[in-house]
């Protein structure tokens, strides 16, 4: 199955068992031997590029040629260091995962990134949830969780309802391997998917620990 077809939901069905078929077709294309080696191998030519630091993405996702982290001035000001390094792990993600997944989409691994893959992956709540999510992996723990835990990462209230957590965030960033989801006894269960995993891990983790902020000058 290509990659466009595990973002389209079959025509017959109720939409619980639209996405739930979603949620399995996304989840035996992201864990096969192909998609993992594509993601491995994305994730060695994206921290590459970053380490270039001579490019990086506009907000539309278009690349241009300018530096994803322009190298600030030496300063041993408190307050700018703690801005410069909640700046790094923001633009980290923001053009890393650009990267990653638009390279993923030149492998033919994920869908067409659109305004609206653009809009999710780069939203402000997404790396938190990705932050959460590959947390319990890298301690050895990568059960799932109920999809409850998921609204709250995304900062919507009590109220809202599980079918909206479920349409517009599960199942789409499960269509990108970002998340994988399964159906069960209660509704939903979730995790972090492989590439959203290979991300955090090869990636994001990699350059935000030997990325240079220039706290202090030199000497000191």
């Amino acid at each position: 199955m290509d990659a466009i077809q595990t973002s389209v939901a079959s025509s017959t069905g109720t939409t619980a068992e639209r996405v739930g078929e979603r949620l399995k077709s996304a989840k035996y294309k992201f864990n096969s031997g192909a998609a993992k080696q594509a993601a491995d191998q994305q994730a060695c030519d994206t921290l590459a590029w970053m380490k270039l630091n001579n490019r990086s993405f506009s907000a539309d996702g278009t690349e241009r040629r300018e530096p994803w982290w322009p190298h600030p001035v030496v300063t041993d000001n408190v307050a700018l260091k703690v801005r410069r390094q909640r700046l790094l792990l923001d633009r980290a993600y923001e053009h890393g995962i650009l990267h990653f997944m638009f390279g993923l989409q030149e492998k033919g691994m994920v869908p067409r990134l659109g305004d609206k893959q653009i809009d999710l992956l780069t939203t402000a709540m997404t790396p938190v949830v990705i932050n959460e999510l590959a947390g319990f992996p890298l301690i050895g723990d990568n059960s799932f969780i109920p999809l409850d835990r998921l609204r709250a990462l995304f900062g919507n209230g009590k109220n809202t309802k599980p079918a909206y957590i479920r349409d517009c965030r599960l199942a789409p960033l499960a269509d990108l391997g970002i998340l994988e989801g399964e159906r069960c006894k209660d509704g939903y269960r979730i995790k972090i998917g492989y590439l959203g995993l290979v991300f955090y891990r090869d990636v994001y983790v990699q350059i935000v620990e030997e990325t240079d902020i220039m706290f202090r000058r030199t000497g000191k």
